[in-house]
């Protein structure tokens, strides 16, 4: 078993900056996070904020996961620049 947990870094500073956006930001993010998780096998046991904790069963399905999300978070990133 192989656990997986992730974070928005400087989340606490993107909230403060834009409280508006952040909501829909947020909820996109766990979209693709989540989907991604499921998408390897992964379970979802944790969400903590913006954070996700998850388990799978082999070290390449973890991986993979973490790969497909951080590729589709990087695409979204593009649409909502730094203020």
């Amino acid at each position: 078993m192989t656990f997986l947990f992730t974070d928005i870094e400087g989340s606490t500073r993107l909230w403060q900056e834009r409280p508006t956006t952040m909501p829909a930001a947020l909820a996109r993010h766990d979209a693709i996070v989540r989907s991604a998780i499921e998408s390897q096998r992964g379970m979802v046991f944790s969400t903590t904020g913006d954070g996700f904790g998850a388990a799978f069963w082999t070290p390449s399905e973890a991986v993979a996961a973490h790969r497909k999300g951080f590729y589709y978070l990087r695409f979204f990133s593009q649409k909502f620049p730094p203020a």
